[in-house]
């Protein structure tokens, strides 16, 4: 478990900056230009979630080659060789992490529902916690609505399947990658000796 939530963390720490810079953009006052930088700042955290979760494919499928050559040596000697098991590739882990990031948007609309039902819809404390720590995702939708209501919060909801789906979608990626580069050079081997690798 600890290995996801140092994953996701970095993650986090990102949407944190990426929330000071939300913060600045909804002070200039102009709609439409801070809908589009707002646009904008969500773009530049996606990409950097890209090019962080590719990275970490990566390095994640080529812990999977080490332990996979590590396993063959414990068959062939019997030797207890330490394997990074959880460190390993494993094609439904990006997800997880994207989803672990999401997790106090997820606990936070859940109070907000709980809150607003139990006031009759005069406290939204839960869902303005929500808009505040995810605000680069929040920051649009507050100048399109305006004032906050009820279901506005809800509405930021849509950073769980985003987040989710691109921290697992370029993990996946980078962990092809990799996985292309080993099959080339085992076929490079095969030619090479001729099916004795």
């Amino acid at each position: 478990m600890m290995y996801y939530v140092k994953q996701s963390l970095f993650a986090f720490v990102y949407l944190l900056f990426m929330m000071i810079i939300a913060f600045g953009i909804l002070c200039i006052g102009i709609p439409w230009l801070e809908i589009t930088l707002c646009i904008l700042n969500i773009g530049f955290y996606i990409g950097i979630m890209a090019v962080t979760f590719y990275k970490e494919g990566e390095s994640s499928m080529r812990v999977l080659h080490a332990n996979d050559i590590e396993r063959e040596q414990i068959i062939k000697t019997g030797e207890d060789r330490p394997l990074k098991i959880h460190e390993e590739y494993k094609a439904w882990k990006g997800y997880v992490i994207g989803l672990i990031i999401c997790i106090p948007l997820i606990l936070c609309i859940i109070i907000h529902t709980v809150i607003t039902i139990v006031s009759n819809g005069t406290m939204l404390g839960g869902g303005a916690v929500a808009g505040f720590i995810y605000l680069a995702f929040y920051a649009p939708i507050s100048v399109i609505i305006g004032e906050a209501n009820f279901w506005g919060y809800y509405i930021l909801l849509y950073a769980v399947p985003l987040i989710s789906v691109t921290s697992g979608l370029f993990y996946n990626m980078g962990a092809k990658k990799i996985q292309r580069q080993y099959e080339r050079i085992a076929e490079k081997q095969r030619q090479i000796y001729g099916g004795k690798s």
